[in-house]
């Protein structure tokens, strides 16, 4: 078994705790921090309570856990009794918060702070350009190779 250590991420200007056994994030971190953030942007701080509560935050959450059981082959539906895949609530001095899965953590960073979603989604797109054009020179150099084959079998043939 291992020994639990909590690493300290940052983001921004934000420290986050991580959990090397269950990798999860303490998104409690995360939400202080990026408030700071949001009120020297000038916007309103928002409540990990008012995520929770909307639908397309359950909407994910349930896709998150029902692709999560498929890749690991659990049958059963997790909660926080048994095991919980995706979200786990600590109290007490030590490490208490709010700890989740990585794809939540992410979500919620995007929630929380849309220059942070503008980042995410253009890291993504930018990749996805990217492996796209790589492959389309790939694909190229491919159909180029064979049509020299070709030409150079019909150049021997024909002699």
């Amino acid at each position: 078994m291992k020994t639990e250590v909590f690493m300290e991420r940052t983001l921004g200007n934000v420290v986050v705790r991580q959990s090397n056994v269950t990798e999860m994030f303490n998104v409690t971190d995360l939400v202080d921090g990026f408030n700071e953030n949001r009120v020297a942007m000038g916007l309103t701080p928002r409540r990990l309570d008012d995520y929770w509560r909307m639908e397309s935050t359950n909407e994910f959450l349930e896709a998150l856990e029902n692709q999560t059981r498929e890749s690991t082959g659990l049958l059963e539906k997790q909660t926080s009794e048994n095991g919980g895949l995706l979200k786990s609530i600590k109290r007490g001095k030590l490490n208490k918060g709010t700890w989740v899965a990585p794809e939540i953590f992410v979500d919620i960073a995007m929630w929380l702070n849309p220059q942070f979603k503008v980042k995410i989604l253009k890291w993504v797109v930018d990749g996805l350009l990217n492996a796209r054009n790589g492959s389309g020179v790939q694909y190229a150099l491919m159909n180029l190779t064979s049509n020299l084959r070709i030409i150079h079998k019909t150049i021997h043939n024909t002699r």
